[in-house]
């Protein structure tokens, strides 16, 4: 965010706020941009989960790597080969987030960035459950930045079409309206932050809730029964 708690110029040259607010549009262009990215790869990553046949968790990497195996010695069932290209497309595609994050650490990322990088990013290690918490809540994320910018240029477009006294305004260059908008794009963010936060609330608690119904079934039975349906083992 810029400055323009001032219309006087006191604390910035009228000229200095055009070029700071210019150069903060054509930046908020750029997060657009990288922010409708990350929804559609989120959205792609949340449909391989549920609809790729595969299933990630501790032991998937492993898997795909037999798999592979497998498959050079012409051993797989269509399943199997349908499992297997879902992992792999699941691990290219999560190894390409985490690359892109790394990026953005600089050239000397610090342990506490790459346990946080770890922690937060979706990878096949993780389990369904987690890896969906993670793309869900990344993406209510980047929504709520979306619906800000596409507001700020909504804003803006109708402001240079009607304007004051139905003259076009540039935004860029009327001190007054900057700081107008200012005014009410500090609002539209809070109620945005507010129905994002509601969000993010009730994806924790539906994968809390999984996690702790898991536990819960340990400890009362000891073990994980299983039973066998169709010639396979399922979870009782």
């Amino acid at each position: 965010d810029i400055d323009v708690s001032t219309g006087t110029g006191e604390k910035y040259g009228v000229q200095s706020k055009v070029e700071l607010f210019a150069k903060t549009r054509n930046e908020n262009y750029e997060i657009l941009n990288k922010t409708n990215k990350n929804i559609q790869g989120a959205q792609n990553l949340i449909f391989q989960l549920e609809q790729g046949g595969f299933k990630t968790g501790a032991f998937a990497p492993l898997k795909s790597f037999l798999l592979s195996y497998g498959e050079e010695l012409g051993l797989l069932t269509p399943d199997m080969k349908k499992e297997l290209i879902g992992l792999q497309s699941f691990e290219a595609d999560t190894n390409q987030i985490v690359l892109s994050f790394i990026k953005t650490l600089g050239r000397n990322p610090t342990d506490l960035d790459l346990r946080f990088m770890i922690k937060t990013l979706p990878s096949a290690n993780k389990t369904q459950e987690a890896n969906l918490y993670i793309l869900q809540s990344r993406m209510e994320i980047d929504k709520a930045t979306k619906e800000l910018l596409d507001w700020e240029r909504r804003y803006q477009y109708e402001l240079a079409e009607g304007g004051r006294e139905g003259g076009g305004i540039i935004l860029e260059t009327d001190v007054y309206e900057q700081e107008k908008f200012a005014q009410l794009r500090d609002i539209k963010k809070q109620e945005i932050a507010e129905r994002t936060n509601i969000k993010l609330k009730e994806i924790y608690d539906k994968y809390q809730n999984v996690k702790d119904d898991d536990i819960k079934d340990r400890d009362d039975n000891n073990i994980i029964r299983f039973k066998r349906v169709n010639g396979k083992l399922v979870r009782a």
